[in-house]
């Protein structure tokens, strides 16, 4: 769940919480039994999700330090990549010299994830960094970064593949 989607969450508990106490029916189709909600139950979830959401929003600030605003809304991929080579387990994409040096692309990289689990965003679904279990290194190679991105989930190689011949395309 992204931060935006744990405090929506959290507030449907606390709606449902601020109407107790109040005695609870359950119909299992055979017999009704009734029990008494305090609350307390939604109290403690509406603290989970916002503690969650607390955390993501913690992270992403952390990773984002110092960062350009950039560096939040657009990966360096859609940014910089010049071309893509599937490997076994992932993909390698090259990026242009104004990329940067590795350790600010991985930065930014590590930014942008972040970003994404603040809220939903329009084309997140195509996003090469929103793939689950990404691993990233990064390699200057001539006048080009080599970044490396591996997945842990044998059933996303084909899905990181397909996002990074997405980034290549000719931008519009």
């Amino acid at each position: 769940m992204t931060a935006r989607e744990h405090r929506e969450v959290a507030e449907v508990h606390d709606q449902i919480a601020r109407q107790a106490p109040f005695i609870r029916r359950h119909d299992s189709g055979r017999w009704w039994s009734y029990y008494w909600d305090s609350g307390a139950e939604h109290l403690a979830e509406r603290d989970q999700h916002l503690d969650a959401a607390d955390v993501l929003e913690a992270q992403h600030r952390a990773a984002c330090d110092g960062l350009p605003l950039a560096a939040e809304s657009t990966s360096p991929f859609e940014r910089y990549a010049v071309a893509a080579v599937a490997i076994e387990g992932g993909v390698v994409v090259q990026l242009a010299p104004e990329a940067g040096p590795a350790k600010a692309v991985l930065a930014e990289i590590r930014c942008h994830w972040s970003w994404l689990q603040l809220e939903p965003s329009r084309g997140a679904d195509d996003d090469l960094v929103s793939v689950v279990g990404l691993a990233f290194e990064a390699v200057q190679r001539d006048e080009t970064l080599e970044v490396t991105v591996t997945v842990d989930v044998p059933d996303a190689v084909a899905e990181l593949q397909r996002r990074a011949g997405h980034v290549v395309q000719p931008k519009e």
